[in-house]
């Protein structure tokens, strides 16, 4: 069985390079098995390469958050790091006081009022 393979979370990759960002997988690293085209974007499973842990996060949640943007429908919702209670307010007044504040302490308009 190659390298590639194995198990996600598995510590013996044998010097594997990230195929990310190109650095080397050290033995004990966390890792992942990458898809080289996103499933989203088409790509199976016959297409994987190792990947540090971090980076195929990192990747996935850019993909997130791109597909958010975007308005896609099927994207994955963000509500889940929204803090209980909502955002807390702006540590201090940094508009000034002739700017108009809502009621979370942003100027009027702000979207972070709402929460």
């Amino acid at each position: 069985m190659t390298s590639a393979l194995k198990p996600s979370g598995s510590t013996d990759v044998g010097g594997a390079r990230c195929w990310r960002c190109h650095e080397v997988i050290l033995a004990g690293d966390e890792w992942h098995l990458g898809h080289l085209t996103d499933r989203v974007s088409g790509g199976g499973d016959d297409a994987l390469l190792p990947e540090h842990a971090y980076c195929s996060q990192a990747a996935g949640g850019s993909l997130g958050l791109a597909r958010r943007r975007r308005g896609d429908p099927g994207a994955p919702s963000a509500e889940h790091l929204r803090p209980p209670g909502g955002w807390p307010g702006p540590s201090r007044d940094w508009w000034g006081p002739d700017v108009p504040k809502g009621r979370r302490g942003y100027p009027v308009g702000d979207r972070r009022n709402e929460s």
